[in-house]
């Protein structure tokens, strides 16, 4: 085994190269302005580069403007950086660190890069992209099979902002990157490519306090993992982008999984992006607890049996979410409670594929006011089997308000199931084209309750349209069950069209003073 260690307090730069095996490089470099490299080939080398001094007391140097490279090729190699400051007052920053690990599909190599009580003023230009400045710099690039761990702490103080972490890897890897106690942090994590593809990746991104902080996750290819953090008082204006799936390849990825935590604490103006482009996909979204602002945008695209899981709830208002679903067998169920002025759209169907046997659970309640819930299924293509299920409002004491739920399904043997309760002012609007299609109350499958699709309080309307795909075609079998408890209520039913309709059911209860119910229907002509 050959071994060197090197230390000082000067500028140094130094490099080893060794293709032996089982080689030992260490580098101890104290004071600013050092740079350091250690290159090794062969098998089982272990490299480690310490700038800044190990962490401790106020009378531990700072550690500025270094420089540590690492560069492995083969196998079974450990490669470990660390730029360390002591304290709030001496930060560790405007330093750089990169780890290149290169090797066969089971190199099995592990890279490590510590930039503790890191950061420093702004490093974006005046459109947020990445610039060049004073936060730490981390870049670890690997083939094969791998893992990678970039910590930028706000060890021993708070003081981790403005840093920026690039994990590249080709293969079955997992990158874990941390970020805690700071803000303005950029975490950037790609794994996969064309010619050697991403199978079993694992990302994991930390970014639980702070604010401002960015974390994109791209996965390209089969049974990806991905799951990021941001959380803790205070954590505003985060974003997350998770891409798991082959964008040129769509539908060839399957089994990824993406979970996102945007909560605890005063959360407002977080952004969540995901996209996957495969099948039998799951994606968990939570953004809650005293937040508001918050947005969720979830893409499935190509796949079948895919799954959407959210929440935003507890004080959280004025959030959006859109989920786009395209193929069979897809569930959503999403929660906003707690909270006003919450939007919910889920659009369920292409125009290039079929949309069949998917199912919508959505909530807005529990002194949810002025909520919006609309749902499409099969808008632009055939299909049917499809539920959506709504409820909106309070089963407590009465005050949710204004809010509204617009259904709309393309096809035969459909179900829409709706409840809205509290003081009133509530919107439903329900169109189903074709046939044997149903509306009823929330009494099937998914929750119990409800005879009918309900309606409780004041000043409520509801409007049903149960109509054909085309005019000479006969309208048959569909159901509309409809019920409305309160005063100065509006319900419209039409199962009509220009030419016949048979089997069509409507049946309308009203409980109250002052409520008016319209119904139309034709049938086959004599």
């Amino acid at each position: 085994m050959n071994k060197w260690l090197l230390s000082g307090m000067a500028t140094l730069a130094f490099a080893a190269v060794s293709f032996a095996q089982t080689n030992t490089a260490t580098v101890s470099q104290t004071g600013n302005a050092n740079s350091a490299s250690a290159v090794q080939g062969g098998s089982g080398n272990t490299s480690t580069i310490t700038q800044g001094g190990p962490l401790g007391p106020s009378s531990q140097p700072s550690s500025l403007n270094n420089k540590a490279l690492s560069d492995q090729s083969g196998k079974n190699h450990t490669a470990v950086i660390n730029q360390n400051g002591d304290s709030y007052f001496r930060p560790s920053k405007f330093n750089e660190a990169s780890i290149t690990q290169s090797g066969t599909a089971t190199s099995g190599n592990s890279a490590t890069v510590n930039q503790n009580s890191s950061g420093g003023s702004a490093y974006r230009g005046s459109n947020g992209n990445l610039a060049v400045g004073d936060g730490n710099n981390a870049i670890v690039i690997q083939d094969g099979t791998n893992t990678a761990v970039v910590n930028q702490n706000d060890v021993p103080a708070n003081s981790s902002s403005k840093n920026l972490a690039t994990v590249t890897q080709y293969g079955s890897n997992t990158a874990t990157v941390t970020q805690n106690g700071g803000t303005d942090n950029w975490s950037d994590v790609k794994q996969g490519s064309s010619s050697l593809p991403a199978t079993g990746n694992k990302a994991m991104v930390d970014q639980t306090s702070g604010a401002t902080n960015d974390a994109f996750v791209t996965q390209n290819s089969n049974s990806n993992y991905a799951d990021v953090q941001q959380g803790a008082t205070g954590t505003t204006s985060n974003t997350v982008s998770i891409t798991q799936g082959d964008a040129l390849a769509v539908g060839t990825s399957s089994s990824n999984t993406a979970i996102v935590d945007q909560v605890d604490g005063t959360n407002t103006g977080n952004l969540a992006t995901i996209l996957q482009t495969g099948q039998n996909g799951l994606v968990n979204i939570k953004q809650d607890n005293n937040s508001g602002s918050n947005q969720a945008f979830i893409t499935q695209v190509s796949g079948t049996g895919n799954r959407v899981e959210g929440q935003q709830s507890f004080n959280s208002n004025v959030n959006l979410v859109t989920v786009t679903q395209y193929g069979n067998n897809n569930q959503v169920g999403y929660e906003q409670v707690f909270g006003a002025n919450n939007t919910l759209t889920v659009n369920q169907g292409s125009a290039a594929t079929t949309s069949t046997n998917n199912r919508v659970q959505s909530y807005q309640k529990d002194y949810s006011d002025y909520g919006t819930i609309t749902i499409n299924q099969n808008v632009t293509t055939s299909g049917g089997d499809n539920i959506v299920v709504a409820e909106q409002g309070i089963s407590g004491p009465p005050r949710s308000v204004s809010n509204v739920a617009t259904f709309s399904q393309e096809g035969s043997f459909n179900e829409a199931r709706l409840r809205q309760t509290g003081v009133g002012s509530n919107t439903a609007t329900v169109t189903q084209t074709g046939n044997y299609n149903k509306l009823t109350g929330p009494q099937v499958v998914l929750f119990p309750g409800g005879n009918g699709a309900l309606q409780d309080g004041s000043m409520n309307k509801m409007t049903v349209t149960q109509a054909s795909g085309s005019l000479a075609t006969a309208l048959v079998n569909n159901t509309a069950n409809l019920s409305q408890t309160g005063t100065s209520n509006t319900l419209s039913v039409n199962q009509l069209i220009s030419s016949a309709g048979v089997g069509n059911l409507s049946t309308v209860t009203q409980n109250g003073m002052m409520n008016q119910a319209i119904v139309q229907q034709n049938g086959v002509t004599p």
